[in-house]
């Protein structure tokens, strides 16, 4: 079937909406015809000529007066989509940043298909009522609708509400179809705090539900703009979101020993004192972390230097401000020391297991003892990060906040340490170093702008940034700024994982790819691939990942990180996930891989039988962020085990069996999920 005889029936503003909350695809599937005619008379009104009008408006309902309004080929995109996004040890080349961007790459001209290309493009500018008319709009084509605001226009963005999915022009050629733009915040936007923003839109309270606003907790005290209800519903607080606490509450001693050098694992970590064996020859336990909860309500880590007793920081006691995580995968813990904030150098995995043969799959491990300025491995004693150069440009403030805070901002302190601040918030977090209330997790501001002029002006759509009427790019990049692993532009020229710009400012949402690129990103981080260079290897790398895939570029549907993925809610599971227990997100788009039984046996020659999820082989969990846990029915023939990791490969390709190597260990379908009951050495 081609692209014409596919879109014959209008998608309508509200088809796009219904396809974003659960679908999306890569080419092999359209919108159920259904959705799209029930839909169709809601948002485009037959004309009696063979014009093609559209009725452009802002969210606020304002006509969109000098924005011009362009009909983009789907065969246009289809041609940009086979040009490679080529990964070079993680580097993104010159080449893939020319069609990175689906629709605005072609927009500016960064890409020009053979016989097509901007210059080729119908379009029209609107007019003050709103009205842009097409003249000899091809019928038989389809198209991508986009609207770029006028040059001199700063309180829109480009996109539309039609730039998701493609219309056929047969449904367009002699209509009024309405598309919807979004406003913008000013330069001049203050951030209000999630408190106020859900004052009104009390239907999106469940994102307090959600791991973004869950992550940074002070210990057992969930703020205002926490709701720790789905843990407390469906499991025991203290077995699970609370499990590394209690490890605090009943005393633990932690025992530092196999030093190996290097910055990342230079500990092995047990919670028990090693035998010989453990330790192996001439090897000492160096120094132990006392875990513990007073009286008074303290979590706390004491110190103790094993190997140099006379260390003048032999003893000394750290309390717990602020818990990083817990709901997922791993705890992290954070200290203040001085008007800065650091993690500690221990992390919690309750997936972990103590008989693993790789100590970084515990379930305690060191957190960059070394790296971060604890442990210095010359002199056998422990430091303090807060008065060591190194040290303060890794705390919490200038290293990660960004990516966690909303509303960022740091100060730079004059012993050379950080300060980092969120927005404003009374419902919010309590900061270590100030003690006032600030939204220290992620809100709806970071991905909506700040709020100030939306809530002066009454709401109604006004001054405030709408993602899903951006250009899909755009709204990938609100979440693909800290779901890549780059080195940050920063003021300090430190090179971050938050990608901060010269100003040491996160990206406002809305920005496009392009400018995050030049001005926010000096590289990436080399190690977070594995050997074949597509599949990330550590966390937060899911929008690299995405953007190589059908899924993001093709002329069908443009998903983005919402078509999968409940952003106001927890979803079905704690990935924020629209469903996948069951299969139906995927075949509400993939209908044809219905029987997946038969998917598999076609494909692979094997299947698990009708009940195997989609997921077990597209969604490999090829990147670590906590332990993983091991497949212990299957060793390789050299006894080597294999492990989950934690995180989701969002290439949403079947890496095979050739994919991996004694060099390349990168975790796949066969020694994953079939790997339970198969014997991957005997499968092709």
């Amino acid at each position: 079937m081609n692209v014409s005889m596919k879109f014959k029936l209008i998608v309508s503003v509200a088809a796009i909406a219904a396809a974003l909350t659960g679908c999306g695809g890569d080419g092999d599937s359209s919108t159920p015809a259904t959705t799209a005619t029930t839909a169709a008379s809601t948002t485009s009104t037959t004309l009696a000529s063979t014009s093609t009008t559209f009725t452009v408006r802002d969210t606020a309902g304002v006509a969109m007066n000098g924005a011009t309004v362009y009909a983009i080929p789907t065969t246009d995109v289809e041609a940009l989509a086979k040009q490679p996004i080529t990964l070079t040890n993680g580097l993104y080349t010159a080449d893939a940043q020319k069609v990175d961007e689906p629709l605005e790459d072609l927009i500016n001209g960064n890409y020009t298909p053979t016989g097509g290309g901007v210059a080729s493009y119908k379009s029209a500018v609107v007019d003050s009522g709103g009205k842009a008319v097409l003249s000899n709009l091809p019928a038989s084509a389809a198209y991508f609708i986009y609207v770029k605001p006028a040059s001199t226009d700063t309180a829109h963005l480009p996109g539309g509400s039609l730039t998701r999915t493609a219309m056929a022009g047969s449904a367009l050629v002699g209509n009024d179809t309405a598309v919807k733009v979004s406003t913008t915040p000013s330069s001049a936007a203050t951030y209000i705090g999630s408190s106020l923003c859900l004052a009104c839109h009390k239907d999106k309270a469940g994102v307090k539900q959600t791991l973004h606003k869950l992550g940074i907790m002070v210990p057992k005290s969930p703020s205002g703009l926490q709701d720790l209800t789905q843990f407390s519903s469906t499991t025991n607080l203290d077995q699970d979101f609370y499990a590394g606490l209690k490890r605090f509450e009943t005393g633990t001693t932690l025992y530092y020993y196999g030093y190996s050098g290097g910055t990342a694992g230079s500990f092995k970590t047990l919670p028990t004192n090693p035998t010989a064996a453990q330790l192996g020859s001439g090897q000492p336990v160096y120094f132990t972390l006392e875990l513990s909860k007073t009286a008074s309500g303290v979590y706390q880590v004491k110190f103790n230097n094993l190997i140099t007793p006379t260390d003048p920081l032999n003893g000394i006691v750290r309390k717990v401000d602020l818990t990083y995580g817990g709901g997922l995968h791993k705890q992290r813990y954070m200290t203040r020391i001085g008007t800065s904030t650091y993690i500690l150098p221990l992390q919690f995995d309750p997936q972990g297991s103590d008989s693993s043969t790789e100590s970084r799959r515990f379930q305690w491990i060191e957190y960059d003892t070394v790296s971060k300025k604890w442990w210095n491995p010359t002199t056998n004693t422990f430091m303090d990060p807060n008065t060591d150069a190194t040290g303060q440009k890794k705390s919490f403030d200038i290293f990660c906040a960004g990516c966690h805070y909303t509303g960022y901002s740091v100060t730079k302190n004059g012993d050379n340490s950080f300060t980092a601040s969120a927005a404003s918030d009374y419902k919010g977090e309590v900061h270590p170093v100030t003690g006032t209330k600030q939204e220290m997790n992620i809100g709806c501001e970071s991905c909506h702008g700040p709020g100030s002029e939306h809530m002066n002006a009454g709401g109604l759509g006004k001054s405030i940034l709408t993602p899903q009427n951006l250009t899909p790019e755009r709204e990938v990049q609100i979440c693909a700024q800290c779901h890549t692993r780059t080195n940050s532009n920063d003021k300090d020229g430190l090179k971050l994982e938050s990608p901060l710009d010269k100003n040491n400012k996160m990206m406002l949402p809305g920005t496009s790819r392009a400018s995050f690129l030049a001005n926010n990103v000096v590289g990436y981080d080399t190690t977070a691939f594995w050997g074949d260079n597509k599949h990330a290897k550590k966390h937060h790398s899911q929008a690299t990942e995405f953007i190589q895939t059908k899924k993001y570029r093709n002329g069908t549907m443009l998903m983005t990180c919402a078509s999968c993925h409940n952003l106001h809610a927890p979803g079905t599971d704690r990935h924020q996930m629209s469903g996948t227990s069951d299969n139906s997100l995927c075949i509400s788009c993939h209908s044809a891989k219905k029987d997946v039984k038969a998917h598999m046996d076609a494909t692979t020659g094997y299947n698990m039988g009708p009940g195997t999820l989609c997921i077990e082989c597209h969604l490999q969990k090829t990147a670590q962020s906590g332990s993983g846990s091991p497949t212990t029915t299957f060793k390789s023939p050299s006894g080597q085990e294999y492990f989950h990791n934690d995180i989701s490969s969002h290439m949403f390709d079947v890496p095979l069996k050739s994919s991996i190597s004694a060099s390349n260990k990168m975790p796949i379908a066969f020694t994953n999920a079939c790997g339970v009951c198969h014997n991957p050495v005997r499968l092709p």
